[in-house]
């Protein structure tokens, strides 16, 4: 004689409901597994195009370059601003001699007065040195000024030289009357000098040579 099975409408309620659930944890990992294939797809061509934008960025990265006599081409290098009569104004940097321990000190160097020197202060004075570096930048929107205040430079600050305590050294430009005055920001005094004048004047609110931020371009 044959059994039979006598499923209730319980019976039959809960089987329908497991059934249910075990197809819809299956539909779940097939998505999962569909969206998991996706991201990381997305993910390598993020990855290719970070890459694309590696190549995008470089760029040739400011130098500096020996000054050697009033024939040196100024073709390439960076003009830092103007002096009072709107002519253009270049960084440069020199070897001290004025402290016991050697100091590299950034500076200005101004074709239009006739003096083939970079002038930089130390000590309350202003000097000059005919022996100095100039900054070359062949692309010069790699450099821009950013404001800061009492010895502090932002993030990207291009170091200009050294103190005689190991201090580096940023590159400070200030306005005063109808020129810019180019010089350096000393964290330590907590604030920045310029030459003014054949004399050091002390900036506390100033602008500091930095590399242009790419990483959001």
């Amino acid at each position: 004689m044959a059994s039979y099975v006598n499923f209730s409408f319980s019976s039959t309620k809960q089987r329908s409901i497991a059934i249910g659930a075990v197809a819809l944890v299956a539909t779940l990992i097939t998505i999962g597994i569909v969206v998991t294939i996706t991201i990381k797809h997305g993910s390598s061509s993020t990855n290719n195009l970070l890459i694309k934008s590696e190549f995008k960025v470089k760029f040739d990265e400011p130098q500096w370059v020996r000054f050697v006599d009033k024939d040196t081409s100024l073709v390439n290098a960076f003009v830092g601003g103007t002096n009072a009569r709107s002519s253009s104004i270049y960084v440069c940097r020199v070897n001290s001699t004025k402290s016991r321990a050697l100091e590299l000190l950034p500076g200005m160097f101004d074709p239009d007065s006739g003096i083939s020197a970079c002038e930089v202060t130390w000590g309350d004075d202003s000097y000059r040195y005919y022996d100095f570096d100039i900054l070359v930048a062949k692309d010069p929107s790699v450099l821009v000024w950013e404001s800061d205040t009492y010895g502090d430079a932002p993030i990207g600050a291009l170091s200009g030289g050294i103190s005689e305590m190991n201090d580096e050294l940023q590159i400070s430009r200030a306005d005063i009357n109808s020129g810019q005055y180019i010089g350096k920001v000393h964290g330590r005094h907590s604030r920045a000098y310029v030459a003014y004048g054949s004399r050091e004047r002390t900036v506390r609110t100033y602008q500091v040579l930095c590399l242009q931020d790419y990483s959001l371009g």
